[in-house]
C-alpha cells in the first residue's frame, strides 16, 4: 500500500508550561513517496516571549536572533495556512474521498 502524502508537525517553545511558554517555531514537513517534497518554518514572536534559560539552551535559539526574524501569531497562521493550501489542495466534490489514516 502506498502512503497517502504526511504532514509531520514540530514546534520549539519557551519551556515546558504551555499556558505559560510561549511557542516560538513551528516546522512543517510534507512525506510523499519516501521523499520531503516541502518544508518550512515559521518563526513566532508572541509580543511577550515568556522563556525560561533552560530551553534556549536546549533548543538553540537565540532570542534577540529570533525576535529580528519572527512574525507575530496572526501572520504565523496565515503562513501556516498557506502552507497547508499549497500541499493539501481541497478535494473536488465529484472526487471520491480516499479513507484517511491517522495516528
Amino acid at each position: 500500500m502506498k502512503a497517502d502524502t504526511i504532514l509531520f508537525i514540530d514546534t520549539e517553545t519557551g519551556g515546558i508550561q504551555p499556558g505559560k511558554n510561549s511557542l516560538l517555531s513551528l516546522a512543517l514537513v510534507v512525506w510523499k513517496e519516501s521523499k520531503i517534497i516541502a518544508s518550512t518554518e515559521i518563526l513566532i514572536n508572541d509580543g511577550v516571549l515568556n522563556v525560561t534559560e533552560k530551553a534556549l539552551e536546549i533548543n538553540g535559539i537565540d532570542l534577540e536572533e529570533h525576535k529580528k526574524k519572527a512574525v507575530s501569531p496572526a501572520v504565523a497562521l496565515q503562513q501556516f495556512d498557506d502552507f497547508l493550501k499549497a500541499n493539501f489542495p481541497p478535494r473536488r466534490k465529484d472526487r471520491p474521498r480516499r479513507s484517511q489514516h491517522y495516528l
